[in-house]
């Protein structure tokens, strides 16, 4: 297609380039925290030091990248020195052990912290109790609490007629014990 605007046809390589350049910036952040530890921990303090919350190297744009790796070139990272990154990645490697752990860790925030689930939100101490609650297996999984005006007996009345009426769904015909006659 032959170009209308000749500013549209020069614009459109820079933004290319301009994207290839972030994107080989994000590939070097990934493979660093791939492949160095030490490094993993630099990128985390690195954006919660600038006030970054996430982790993901494609959340920031090419600036932010870049002076990234002139601060770590140089060795203008503080790493963490209260600890919380080693605490933020063991309670991320318990939500990987399965649904069970993962809706632990939900439950631990709703009832002990401000509702949100990802583990950078919350600090050292917040993480550090979960952990040891974790590990001396004080964590069971909760039931479902009541909501204010709805009685106990009424939740588990309502989910078991609710259960009855799926089980006869399925079955069909044969709810009722009928079955087909021959």
């Amino acid at each position: 297609a032959a170009p209308t605007m000749l500013g549209a046809v020069a614009a459109a390589p820079a933004a290319a380039t301009v994207s290839a350049a972030k994107a080989l910036l994000v590939d070097r952040v990934k493979g660093l925290q791939r492949s160095d530890p030490g490094g993993k921990v630099k990128w985390i303090a690195y954006c919660e030091s600038n006030n970054g919350k996430k982790h993901d190297p494609n959340c920031y744009d090419e600036v932010f990248l870049q002076r990234f790796f002139e601060c770590l070139e140089s060795n203008a990272i503080t790493t963490d020195v209260i600890g919380k990154v080693p605490l933020v990645q063991r309670v991320k490697e318990i939500q990987r052990k399965g649904p069970a752990e993962k809706q632990k860790w939900q439950e631990y925030c709703s009832s002990n912290g401000h509702g949100k689930f990802d583990p950078n939100q919350y600090d050292a101490n917040f993480l550090n109790s979960f952990i040891q609650a974790y590990e001396r297996g004080a964590l069971g999984l909760q039931p479902q609490v009541a909501r204010p005006g709805i009685p106990d007996a009424a939740i588990v009345a309502a989910a078991q007629s609710w259960a009855q009426a799926q089980q006869a769904e399925k079955l069909g015909p044969y709810a009722s014990g009928g079955g087909v006659q021959v």
